[in-house]
């Protein structure tokens, strides 16, 4: 969503406290993932968008892992 993107993703992870890591799987190949996490994230962290709480871009590139970044590498070259 921070990207704009209308495309709708393969999966969408969904962080909760309550969660138990299972992968919930709805039509068209998609699915969500129920990530379950020690807490929730700080309000800084977090935005809200089309009613929906995400986080906020600075947050969500934090957690990502270095695989994604050698999968979806980078077409600008800064």
């Amino acid at each position: 969503m921070h990207g704009e993107r209308t495309v709708i993703p393969d999966q969408l992870v969904v962080h909760s406290p309550k969660a138990m890591n299972n992968d919930i799987k709805l039509l068209f190949g998609t699915t969500l993932y129920d990530l379950k996490v020690a807490e929730m994230p700080a309000t800084a962290a977090l935005m809200v968008r089309d009613g929906l709480r995400l986080f906020s871009p600075a947050a969500a590139l934090v957690g990502v892992r270095n695989h994604f970044f050698s999968c979806f590498p980078s077409r600008h070259k800064w």
